[in-house]
């Protein structure tokens, strides 16, 4: 695990998959009742058609929402 940086909305940091070794990294987002949801998804709306048809922009892997100190956050995982 290793912190990749911080912003105004969010933190991205750099995890190893165990199995296999590949690097990912976890951009978190706290989510409040001020978080534009829709934002997010056309983010990840954005990544995935990128991650489709151009290899050497940074890929898509995945979205998930989960609770960190009792607080949503969303989490966007690009390779």
């Amino acid at each position: 695990i290793k912190d990749l940086g911080t912003g105004a909305y969010g933190s991205v940091r750099c995890y190893r998959e165990i199995a296999t070794g590949n690097l990912y990294a976890f951009k978190e987002i706290d989510i409040t009742d001020r978080t534009n949801i829709r934002v997010l998804q056309d983010e990840v709306t954005i990544l995935a058609r990128l991650s489709e048809t151009n290899s050497s922009i940074v890929k898509y892997q995945d979205s998930f929402v989960y609770m960190k100190d009792h607080q949503p956050t969303y989490v966007i995982v690009t390779e």
